[in-house]
């Protein structure tokens, strides 16, 4: 029964798949891009979410131009090139949040430390403490080391002395410092790593006599006077400026990135009272951070990639005629509109058999007036000689005073001979081989019957009677109106009946009841007229005609 449906055929091509991937990754990037500049400027935390859903929509239409321009039908192996796009995209966006985390940090900095306001700070520091000498050359009791000692041990390897230390502390050296600051800790001492090398001088007698003279001085006359340096560019060397690395740089260094991304989650860069992602650079008591902001990072994924996904995902599932080597064309111009049925009834039905759409009850699109309907719609080849079917349950919303589309299936193959049938309701010509079809020329040499042995249980008792069957003509716009219609199938207007209609009409009333009551011996149980077949003529009172 259900292999009725459309199955797509799992075709596909590399240059296709490729095509995606590499789409995804640079329209990513350019949306990305976009979106991270709205994000650091954008205060109005909507309009974020907005963008979010502009930035996945925009990739999902992208990718479905070009899931329908290669023909790509194996929904398959598109969701892995999607899934594939995606990450690449996302991997990208992370590499350039990052960069401009380190650039807007970078700013901040120079715009706060002016060398004015750094060569203040060194003329109100103590030259011993604003250089953190104590770490090196004090115990833990404030006491002074052995210098010997201290000084043998700053002539260590740097990066053997830190990744020591990080191993001792189950810290990953690679987490703490970039690659970087690793290879020029693997060419120097702790003493050079340390910048005393600059600070204290070359030699161990130079180190020993101006550790002494640090403690006695402010940090600006120590640089100037002892050091006999140049205190500008001493301040842009050891002070100096964040090094923001490039975009391209953070790509090639994955566990950098990663690293980076914890540090910021662990501090936060925005609060509930300013929303933009670079708001903050600073914890403070409203910062988002921790777990809540991997939440709201992982909610933010899930918005932008859903449609990103889904909309290029779906055109692979939509129904490829083989022989047309193309995407199925669509016969919807709103006409195949039908007495609304039960969605299982009906799939139930036309699951049986294809033939079943003689029972449907076709109804004028015109006339509906705000009532429920079925809405039936093709996809077919270009010659209709492969068709599908597809039903919508039609609702009217009174609020926004329009129809809302419920789908009930899609994808059901019948034959030519069964659209045939359908279109035939509706005085519609067959279309392409629809005409010619052996099987439906044979139905409309047998008089094109509407409903017959083929009923399942679901079906409608009643069968549509035949709209070519035409018994009067509307008044109002001349077309011919099917027997039993009250209103005109194109127009709306009412039928006027004749004296002669209005009498069968009285006849059938007054025979129904009268039925019903020999029926149930005068009572009546039952108010279906299609009851009626068993009904006898003596049964019926004419004597009131």
């Amino acid at each position: 029964m259900f292999d009725r449906y459309y199955r797509p055929s799992k075709r596909f091509s590399a240059a296709g798949m490729i095509s995606l991937i590499v789409a995804y990754i640079a329209l990513g990037t350019a949306l990305a891009w976009v979106y991270l500049w709205i994000n650091r400027h954008c205060t109005i935390v909507m309009l974020c979410v907005f963008a979010a859903l502009g930035y996945g929509a925009v990739m999902g239409f992208a990718g479905k131009m070009i899931v329908k321009k290669f023909k790509l039908r194996n929904p398959t192996m598109v969701l892995l090139a999607l899934i594939i796009g995606i990450l690449g995209a996302t991997y990208v966006k992370w590499a350039m949040y990052v960069h401009y985390d380190w650039q807007m940090i970078a700013d901040q900095y120079e715009e706060a430390d002016t060398f004015d306001s750094i060569r203040d700070d060194m003329k109100s520091a103590n030259a011993y403490e604003e250089f953190e000498m104590y770490y090196d050359f004090e115990d833990e009791n404030g006491e002074p080391t052995d210098f010997d000692e201290t000084w043998d041990y700053l002539q260590t390897n740097a990066y053997t002395y830190m990744n020591l230390l990080c191993i001792t502390s189950d810290i990953d050296i690679n987490d703490q410092f970039s690659s970087d600051a690793i290879a020029e800790m693997k060419d120097c001492t702790l003493y050079e790593w340390y910048y005393y090398d600059v600070i204290l001088g070359e030699t161990k007698e130079e180190c020993k006599a101006n550790v002494e003279k640090a403690k006695a001085m402010n940090a600006a006359d120590y640089i100037e006077n002892v050091r006999d340096i140049d205190l500008e560019d001493f301040v842009a060397d050891y002070y100096g400026t964040i090094e923001v690395p490039s975009i391209g740089k953070v790509l090639l260094h994955p566990g950098e990135l990663w690293s980076r991304i914890k540090e910021i989650n662990e501090i936060g860069r925005w609060s509930y009272s300013s929303s933009p992602s670079y708001s903050s650079t600073t914890a403070n008591s409203e910062s988002v951070s921790g777990v809540m902001l991997w939440i709201v990072w992982i909610a933010e994924l899930f918005v932008i990639n859903f449609f990103a996904l889904t909309i290029a995902y779906s055109q692979a599932k939509e129904i490829f005629i083989e022989q047309d080597n193309d995407w199925a064309q669509t016969y919807d111009n709103n006409r195949l509109t039908f007495n609304p049925m039960n969605g299982n009834q009906l799939k139930s039905m036309l699951e049986m058999s294809g033939d079943n759409v003689s029972n449907l009850v076709p109804v004028a699109a015109t006339s509906l007036s705000g009532r429920p309907y079925l809405k039936l719609t093709f996809s077919h080849a270009r010659d209709f000689s492969e068709v599908y079917l597809n039903a919508y349950s039609m609702t009217y919303n009174h609020k926004n005073r329009n129809y809302v589309s419920s789908k009930i299936f899609k994808g059901l193959k019948i034959t030519p001979k069964q659209a045939g049938i359908i279109l035939s309701m509706f005085n519609i010509p067959p279309q392409g081989k629809i005409a010619s079809d052996p099987e439906f020329i044979e139905w409309q040499r047998s008089g094109g019957a509407y409903g017959g042995a083929q009923q399942t249980s679901t079906a409608p008792q009643q069968a549509a009677a035949p709209m070519q069957e035409a018994v009067e003509t509307c008044g109002s716009c001349g077309v011919q109106i099917p027997a039993g219609k009250k209103f005109c199938p194109n127009c709306g207007a009412p039928v006027e009946r004749t004296a002669a209609s209005e009498l069968d009409g009285a006849l059938d009333k007054q025979s129904f009841e009268a039925w019903k009551k020999a029926r149930s011996g005068g009572v009546v149980h039952s108010d279906d007229p299609n009851e009626m077949d068993s009904i006898s003529t003596d049964d019926i009172d004419t004597t009131n005609l």
